[in-house]
């Protein structure tokens, strides 16, 4: 009779072959009770479905390929259905919980940025500059706060800015893009647009857009990493 080490279970040789599967049917779903292999070392190891967790991932990745190269026809139809999902529904798994340590991960480092020094929201000739004027290096825009004081954004300090003041700079910048013409873009400009004004322009709202829209999915990523 053949012996079977449990060590076999943590080997990183390759599987060959599914030598035999039982299967114990609870609540309509087929429940792997032991799972014969054979090893590239001509070994034999067994486990249960819940030792998935136990194997080397390209452990799963082979059984994956030996059903998809319809190397389990010795096995029956309805025994090959139940491993199938049995082996997806780990490896679905697997991802989902690497997607959410990322996800966790990313949320921290998000909320670690956040906890820095102010933005520089001024400098010397801002009073000479005009409103939602664009500037290249480094980019950014003047706007007007709360207070109707001309302020700037940079956009490499875009994260320090609230959603309401990125919309609504957002709006107002995309707002003259779209109405855009050569020489004085808006009724209360003094000075004459340019192509490249519309270039710098079009970038900080791809940059707005970008970071509002990685927000949405940090509040996202939170919900899910609280659930």
């Amino acid at each position: 009779m053949k012996k079977f080490s449990k060590h076999n279970v943590y080997s990183t040789q390759k599987i060959i072959g599914v030598k035999s599967v039982s299967v114990k049917k609870l609540h309509r779903y087929g429940h792997l009770e032991e799972v014969v292999v054979k090893r590239a070392d001509r070994q034999l190891c067994k486990f249960k479905e819940g030792g998935f967790v136990d194997l080397h991932l390209n452990n799963i990745e082979d059984m994956l390929l030996l059903a998809v190269q319809h190397k389990l026809f010795h096995l029956n139809e309805s025994v090959i259905v139940d491993f199938i999902v049995a082996l997806h529904m780990f490896t679905r798994s697997l991802i989902i919980k690497r997607q959410v340590e990322d996800l966790q991960l990313g949320v921290e480092s998000y909320q670690k940025k956040l906890n820095i020094t102010s933005p520089q929201q001024t400098f010397p000739e801002i009073e000479f500059k005009e409103l939602y004027t664009p500037s290249y290096k480094p980019p950014g825009v003047i706007y007007e706060d709360l207070t109707k004081q001309k302020r700037v954004m940079w956009a490499d300090e875009l994260y320090k800015f609230s959603n309401g003041t990125l919309e609504k700079v957002w709006y107002e910048i995309h707002y003259r893009v779209f109405d855009f013409h050569l020489g004085y873009n808006t009724e209360m400009s003094r000075r004459k647009w340019t192509a490249i004004d519309k270039k710098r322009s079009e970038l900080m709202v791809e940059l707005i857009d970008k970071q509002m829209r990685k927000r949405r999915i940090i509040r996202t990523l939170e919900r899910l990493v609280g659930a």
